[in-house]
């Protein structure tokens, strides 16, 4: 059996327990360019709640232990606090983000205290990594790749092990080197590199 799959739409109606089966267990999520996803949320639980009985529409995800998505606003939509609190991975990637991330939004990142792996990759307008990353306390891995814009890092947790940063802008190279502005923040990470 292919374990990727394709989701085109989201059942509703009589099909509503096969979503359930197949939320339930999913360990990998992609979600990228949906912004539809946002007006469906509370719809998709009022049915949940109603339609299957003795099931919580709030463990749906607790099994997630990775997701790729193409905004942090999607954290709220797509788990609870307890697929929040068990999500190991998140891969922010080809995002369109113009902005810096909002209070919302970091304060979402705030319920991840799982998290090991931290990537945000191709999104060549996201001027600015979220500004809270000392509360991911088990962070291990901060992946930035061709992010153009990005040309300075924000506080990083001491639980860092391992940052990566290739196609940034050519400021926050400079910033990183020994001596720079950034240097302090770096310096006891025991694998860097910067490209």
């Amino acid at each position: 059996m292919d374990s990727n799959r394709l989701l085109t739409s989201l059942p509703w109606g009589s099909n509503v327990g096969a979503l359930h089966v197949l939320l339930s267990s999913l360990r990998t999520l992609t979600v990228l360019k949906c912004p539809g996803l946002f007006t469906l949320k509370s719809a998709a639980v009022d049915i949940v709640a109603t339609d299957i009985p003795n099931v919580d529409a709030h463990s749906l995800s607790s099994s997630l232990v990775h997701l790729d998505g193409d905004n942090l606003s999607l954290l709220p939509v797509l788990l609870s606090t307890k697929g929040l609190a068990s999500l190991l991975e998140l891969h922010f990637v080809y995002s369109s983000q113009d902005t810096a991330f909002t209070r919302e939004e970091e304060e979402w990142l705030q319920h991840l205290p799982s998290l090991d792996m931290l990537i945000f990759e191709d999104s060549e307008r996201l001027p600015s990594l979220p500004s809270n990353l000392t509360s991911l306390t088990r962070l291990k891995h901060l992946h930035i790749w061709n992010c153009p814009q990005i040309n300075s890092l924000p506080s990083l947790p001491m639980s860092l092990e391992c940052l990566e940063i290739e196609g940034c802008h050519p400021e926050l190279e400079q910033r990183c080197q020994e001596g720079g502005p950034d240097w302090d923040l770096i310096k006891d990470i025991p694998h860097r590199f910067i490209v």
